[in-house]
Formats: C-alpha cells, sequence, structure tokens
C-alpha cells in the first residue's frame, strides 16, 4: 500500500485532460497481481500495486521522501513480465518513459532484471491484498495538507462512494471509489478537479487504505498519461 505524501497535481502546478479511464488492460497479467514492495538499491524502495487486468501503480521513495510516481501496465508470459508507462518525478515535474522486465512467482517474489546502469532488484507480495475492499471502510471524512501546511484538502467519501473535496486555495473535488473487482484490497478512484483560473481535470486511479482504515492513499493520472500525482490523507 503506498504510504508517500505528496501535493495534488493542480496544486503544485502540471497535469493534463483527457476522459476518464485507467491505463489500458493487458492480457495475462494475474500472475503479477498484488501489493508488492522492497529496495530498489541502498536509498530507494518500491511499493506497488499490481492489477490483474495489467494496470501497475508505483510509488518511488529515496529515503522518507517521496520522488517519484510510475504508472504503466503489467503483461506477463510464463513466470516472465514485463511493464511499460511513464515516470512522473513529482519533485520536477518532468516524466519520462518507464519499461523493467523480469520473473515472478505469483503471491511471492517480483524480481527485475538489472538493465543498463539500473540494478536488478526483488519486491516481495503483501498479501493484505487479498482482504476486499469494503465502501463502509473507506466512507467519513479524510484531511490532507501540503506546502508545509499552507494547503489544506478536505474530502468527503459517502457510504455508496461518492467523493467530494475543496481546498482553501480555491479547488473543488468530485468523483467517486468503488472497490475494485476481484475481491482485492483496492478501490477504483475517479476525480475531476475544478480550481480558480485553471481547467477543469480529470483523473483516474487507485485507492488503498492501511490496516487501521485512518490513512488513505491514492494514486491517479489523465488517460493520456500527461499528468499523474498522488496524495494521501488520514481521519
Amino acid at each position: 500500500m503506498f504510504i508517500a505524501l505528496v501535493g495534488l497535481t493542480a496544486c503544485g502546478g502540471g497535469g493534463g485532460s483527457g476522459g476518464v479511464s485507467p491505463p489500458p488492460p493487458a492480457a495475462n497479467a494475474e500472475a503479477t497481481q498484488g501489493f508488492w514492495s522492497g529496495p530498489v538499491d541502498a536509498q530507494t524502495t518500491a511499493l506497488a500495486v499490481y492489477l490483474a487486468e495489467g494496470p501497475v501503480w508505483t510509488i518511488v521513495q529515496t529515503g522518507t521522501a517521496t520522488t517519484a510516481l510510475v504508472v504503466g501496465t503489467s503483461t506477463v508470459s510464463g513466470s516472465a513480465f514485463a511493464v511499460a508507462g511513464r515516470n512522473f518525478n513529482l519533485a520536477s515535474g518532468a516524466t519520462s518513459s518507464f519499461s523493467i522486465s523480469g520473473s515472478v512467482v505469483p503471491r511471492g517474489t517480483l524480481s527485475v532484471a538489472a538493465a543498463g546502469t539500473a540494478p536488478a532488484y526483488a519486491l516481495v507480495y503483501n498479501k493484505a491484498y487479498e482482504s476486499p475492499a469494503q465502501l463502509a471502510d473507506i466512507s467519513g471524512a479524510w484531511r490532507a495538507t501540503f506546502n508545509g501546511g499552507s494547503v489544506v484538502l478536505t474530502l468527503n467519501i459517502s457510504g455508496a462512494g461518492v467523493l467530494t473535496g475543496s481546498t482553501n486555495t480555491g479547488c473543488s473535488y468530485t468523483g467517486s471509489v468503488a472497490p475494485h473487482a476481484g475481491g482485492v484490497a483496492v478501490f477504483d478512484l475517479a476525480l475531476t478537479e475544478s480550481c480558480v483560473g485553471s481547467a477543469i481535470q480529470q483523473f483516474a486511479g487507485i485507492t488503498t487504505l492501511n490496516a487501521a482504515r485512518t490513512v488513505l492513499s491514492a494514486a491517479f493520472a489523465t488517460s493520456n498519461l500527461s499528468g499523474a500525482s498522488a496524495f494521501q490523507a488520514t481521519r
């Protein structure tokens, strides 16, 4: 599950427009589905959600700082897997293409092969993925702060999964959350952002909860992957 705290796309500038849709599905991705985490190198850690239909969402941390969000699609052939997508640098706003490949032991280990100057590394499965998401667990009021506390986001999620929210800087949010298919610990997220003086933005992504159901983490992107970001909220 994501444990990172980064700014909303429009609060920090950037992002893109487009219809709401998650990364395109890919066949034969079931073997990689799950919550995965582990060190990439001595300074960097990856925390990833791989969905059975193919979408992949990965938070990258350097030390205690969140440095990137990777949005991609997984494909599997036998025990071999590959991911292709976009890497979003959450500090600079720069984006780049992203790809990895390796081997998978379902509900065990994702072993990523070395490529160029990038080292080989392994991510370990977290069986918390297998606990079905329940709307009752995510409904209620949530709050997040950004930019040293100067930006405050408040969200409310109804028992039916309807999302509304706003910031003290003039942005408003509408959307929905719904349990992802397959009885896993992931919610699908649709989010529309309206900010004073800016074009309306539409995003799709995922949301997860910590074990205590007190921390909501979300990652989301535009349909054409021109913009993406993440946030963490508490209650």
